[in-house]
């Protein structure tokens, strides 16, 4: 009983890994979104070629890419992104903390993440001030470096990117593609302007 569920539990996560799987290399490949991270418009250029070079119609085929595929690209969703792997080499922070994701060259993100950033962006921001009132000065310091790299890493290229896309594909479009960007698009200035005075700090 114990086993079945267990088998039942990792068959249902496979089926998981599968479907998101697919879902980025549909992203990818029919929606034309380039991945932000080291390299993600080589990697979104190489998978194009992969799909091309086999003539395969990814809208009627995907399950056949993402076979062939394989251990090729391995692609697992991530708290604040997405990993792909385009070998057999194991990440060094596969055993780590979601943290330390950012710092991998494996791990990239897509302008819809946007709105997780900026929420991410805000729950530092409250840390920050609390550890800052408390006279806690070393450890307001550390958030104060927390923040500056979600901004670096993931919240600058991400509204870069979505503005790539919004350029692209016209506001509505995005909207309606992702409704919680609504509140990032709308406030988008006023978020760069936050972001300018938060990396000024010291």
């Amino acid at each position: 009983m114990i086993t079945g569920t267990t088998e039942t539990t990792e068959s249902q996560i496979e089926q998981e890994n599968i479907a998101f799987s697919e879902k980025i290399i549909r992203e990818i490949a029919v929606d034309d979104l380039t991945p932000i991270g080291v390299m993600g418009s080589d990697l979104s250029d190489n998978i194009k070629l992969f799909i091309n070079d086999r003539h395969l119609d990814v809208k009627k085929d995907i399950h056949q890419i993402q076979e062939a595929l394989g251990k090729n690209l391995i692609i697992r969703e991530k708290t604040e992104g997405v990993c792909i792997r385009t070998s057999l080499t194991p990440c060094d922070s596969d055993a780590q903390t979601n943290d330390m994701c950012n710092l991998c060259p494996n791990f990239f993100q897509f302008y819809y993440m946007a709105d997780l950033s900026y929420m991410d962006f805000q729950t530092l921001q409250k840390t920050y001030a609390e550890n800052l009132s408390n006279g806690r000065t070393r450890a307001a310091q550390k958030e104060l470096q927390k923040i500056k790299d979600l901004l670096r890493r993931r919240l600058t290229p991400e509204l870069d990117e979505l503005d790539r896309e919004i350029a692209r594909k016209g506001k509505d479009h995005v909207i309606i593609r992702n409704p919680s960007l609504r509140i990032i698009i709308d406030n988008e200035s006023a978020i760069r302007e936050e972001i300018a005075l938060w990396m000024e700090k010291h």
